[in-house]
């Protein structure tokens, strides 16, 4: 075979393999279950770039505000809101950089019911607040806090002298963090008609009414950002 159709053909298979890897195959539905699926795309702001080239604003005012980085989707969270307590645990640390302590991740997400755990793996002690819990803790090194999350909702976490806390959701149900590309999935859920609704911590959230019918995927594409409202979605 000639080289010039050898190099053709092993583009076109490249190509074909990039495309599969920022569409994943649908899951399989479980016997009397139902899945739901699709995609959590964020929006900017007329005039704001998609990808900013640094982490603040340019205005002074606003030099403790971070930008949103519009090209990560996984920073959103995607749920039903049923009002269960899925439970689980996720767990936080504050570790040493460069910059000085840091607590990461700076977005995780767990079950209403769940356990939220931070973990002080620095070599001082380290003073974190929990505004909505009421909560202000001292973490020895080498010592990790825990905490009940049990109201549905945004959970803040500050570490004492840094400008951004770090953000848990609490999710009233079944919930799924988008890959990088913004896909996301559900499965094994109940047939009938839910809420299904997408969560950013700096962005509106967006909501779709979804009838759920055992042995089928449903599809909802969301596009979240200011000013778009709660029903910026595609749903079928």
């Amino acid at each position: 075979m000639p080289r010039a159709r050898v190099a053709i053909a092993f583009a076109a298979t490249a190509a074909w393999l990039a495309a599969c890897a920022h569409e994943p195959a649908a899951p399989a539905v479980a016997p009397g279950t139902a899945n739901v699926a699709g995609t959590v795309r964020l929006v900017p702001h007329e005039g704001l770039p998609a990808h900013p080239a640094s982490d603040a604003y340019g205005d002074r005012r606003l030099r403790d505000v971070q930008l949103v980085d519009y090209s990560k989707p996984g920073t959103s969270v995607v749920y039903l809101d049923l009002g269960e307590r899925p439970g689980g645990r996720v767990e936080l640390a504050v570790e040493e950089s460069l910059a000085g302590a840091r607590l990461e991740p700076h977005f995780a997400a767990v079950g209403a019911g769940g356990e939220v755990a931070v973990a002080n793996r620095t070599r001082e002690e380290v003073i974190v607040s929990l505004p909505a819990l009421a909560r202000v803790e001292r973490i020895a090194p080498g010592a990790t806090l825990r905490v009940r999350a049990d109201r549905p909702g945004p959970l803040e976490i500050y570490r004492l002298g840094a400008d951004e806390p770090a953000r848990v959701w609490v999710s009233p149900g079944p919930w799924a963090r988008p890959d990088a590309s913004g896909h996301f999935a559900l499965t094994g859920l109940a047939p009938g008609r839910v809420t299904l609704r997408a969560w950013h911590p700096r962005l509106p959230s967006a909501a779709a009414e979804v009838l759920l019918r055992a042995g089928e995927t449903a599809t909802v594409n969301f596009a979240i950002g200011v000013g778009r409202g709660e029903s910026a979605h595609d749903a079928h």
